[in-house]
């Protein structure tokens, strides 16, 4: 079966989600601009699906749950990074400072792609179904015409 009309009405939620969710981070979480940078969608069929996935930075999910208080300390080396990038030089120590005040204080989760998700997808729910139903009558009557021949 073929997903013509499934494929692009994922093509046009994919692209939503990505732009989107990246004028989320941009204005939130926007720091070396390595997740910002890192958003892309994709659609992807096989023979018994049609998958729309996001492919992000791995620590994203750090920024969508934050961080519990009370955990060890994050990496200074990543401190220090975030710290270059912030031209903030790293005097007395500030970085260590900064991790210690991060393990006992936590980080505020920032949850833009769950909120991006929800404000998108159910726009699209009555379009999916649309595109499923239409690939479906294409493939059904592809199928008559080769059991005609």
């Amino acid at each position: 079966m073929e997903y013509t009309n499934l494929i692009k009405i994922l093509n046009t939620i994919g692209t939503e989600i990505r732009d989107k969710y990246k004028e989320k981070i941009k204005t939130g979480a926007y720091a070396t601009g390595k997740l910002y940078n890192s958003v892309q969608y994709k659609v992807s069929v096989t023979d018994s699906s049609v998958k729309l996935s996001l492919n992000l930075e791995d620590y994203w999910i750090n920024v969508e749950n934050g961080r519990v208080a009370g955990k060890k300390m994050p990496p200074i080396s990543v401190i220090r990074k975030w710290m270059l990038s912030k031209s903030i030089p790293d005097k007395n120590g500030l970085a260590y400072l900064i991790s210690r005040k991060i393990s006992k204080k936590g980080i505020k989760a920032k949850p833009y792609l769950r909120q991006t998700k929800n404000e998108v997808i159910p726009n699209y729910m009555d379009d999916i179904t649309k595109a499923i139903n239409k690939d479906l009558k294409e493939s059904i009557k592809i199928i008559k015409n080769d059991n005609k021949k």
